[in-house]
């Protein structure tokens, strides 16, 4: 039996900041959402901070999968779970 934990629906987003130690990532996350007088699609973005998790090669532009976790410090609440290309 496998004894990973499974995570339901990590968040997707993009690197668009790396700190100097690489610890620390900072990760926009995409929405759409439609107004509710004119039912138009606005396009709007989330800013999170995250934990590297030991991923050391992390660059900017690349796309991360996040996991929730215990609070790191004042704003990260976040680790990356996997990194694509």
């Amino acid at each position: 039996m496998n004894k990973e934990k499974i995570h339901r629906n990590p968040l997707k987003g993009n690197v668009v900041a790396v700190s100097k130690d690489a610890r620390t990532l900072k990760v926009e996350i995409p929405r759409v959402i439609c107004t509710p007088k004119y039912e138009k699609y606005l396009k709007r973005v989330s800013k999170i901070f995250a934990d590297s998790n030991g991923h050391a090669d992390i660059k900017i532009g690349q796309k991360v999968e996040l996991i929730p976790s215990r609070p790191l410090s004042k704003t990260k609440f976040w680790k990356v779970f996997s990194v694509k290309s």
